[in-house]
Formats: C-alpha cells, structure tokens, sequence
C-alpha cells in the first residue's frame, strides 16, 4: 500500500466502522469482527487507529460530528423565526426512525461513561457540551443576545429526556405529545 493512499484507506475505514458501530453497538465490539466485517485485518486497524480505545474514539467523534453538522445545516438553511420553529425542526430530525441507531449509541456510550471508563466519559461530556453550545448559538440568533446556557442545558436535558422515552417505549404518539408540551411550555407567552 503506498503512503498517498493511507489517509484515504484510513478515512474509508473509519466510515465503515462507524456504520457497523451505528449497526451493532459497542458492548461486545471486538476488532477481529469488526476488522472482518470491514474487509480487513484487526492488525491493519490497530496499525491505522494505534488502538481499539482510539478506533472507538474516532468512530464517535464521526458519529456526532456528522449529526451536529446535520443539525446546523438545517438552522442555516431554514433561519428559524421562532424558538418553536427551531425545537420543532431538530424534533423532527432526532425523532426520526434514521436517527434511532446514532441515538441508541449516544446513550450506550453515556452508561458506558457513566461507570468510568475515560474515553466514554470524556466522550459523552463532550458531545453533551457540544449539543449545548450548538443549541446556545442557535438561541442567540433568535432569542437576540444574552446568557442562553441555562436554557440550552434545559432544551437539550428534556431532548434526552423524551429520546430516552421514545427508544424505550417505541410509543411515537405519547411522547410526541410529551415534546408538543415542553414545546408549549418553553414558548408561551410569559415566559
């Protein structure tokens, strides 16, 4: 394998991993499996990822880079004029069935995090503090400037919430809903 095409071979792995992670999950992930799902060898991963902990790390940041960048091409394409407008469209995006898989890894990786493993918990605060810093920024454009952390920590806290609910339960319609109420909550006049 020539050098030029390491990057290449490197980044077309890690797209394959990170689809058969959406796929399978990580509680039983193995590099041998895996490495044979993807065509490859564990000893080509660990010489292109340097480890299983790193391989792991990579695919996240992939999972949840591709997601957020979802979710600020939708605010960027459609200027929300309203907070419900804005919570409206990312329910709409996140409660969809394409995004159950990427949804169901975030929370296996917060539990996974919350027993202490280092690239889970760091992971998951992270990607937590990314979410809110997405949903602050967006805040700013249509609430107008100020402190809009509290409130962001808050829309993101109950999108876990309901998320949790609706993969748990599968019941769309109770926890839809549940959101049209927060919704109503968070925008009604008096707030």
């Amino acid at each position: 394998m020539s050098r030029s095409k390491q990057p290449q071979t490197r980044q077309a792995l890690l797209e394959q991993a990170t689809q058969y992670v959406l796929e399978h999950g990580l509680q039983n992930l193995s590099l041998r499996p895996l490495a044979q799902a993807l065509g490859t060898s564990a000893r080509m991963l660990i010489y292109h990822f340097g480890s299983r902990e790193h391989l792991i790390s990579q695919v996240l940041t992939l999972a949840v880079s591709r997601q957020q960048a979802a979710m600020q091409t939708l605010a960027t394409k459609q200027r929300f004029a309203s907070l419900g407008e804005l919570l409206g469209a990312f329910w709409e995006r996140l409660s969809a069935p394409q995004s159950r898989a990427f949804l169901r890894l975030l929370f296996e990786v917060d539990v996974l995090g919350f027993s202490g493993h280092p690239v889970y918990a760091g992971f998951s605060r992270a990607a937590l503090e990314g979410w809110v810093g997405l949903i602050e920024s967006l805040l700013g454009q249509i609430l107008g400037q100020g402190d809009h952390r509290s409130l962001a920590t808050h829309i993101v806290a109950s999108f876990n919430g309901l998320i949790l609910d609706l993969l748990a339960t599968k019941d769309e319609a109770r926890v839809n809903r549940a959101f049209q109420a927060f919704v109503q909550t968070l925008t009604s006049p008096g707030r």
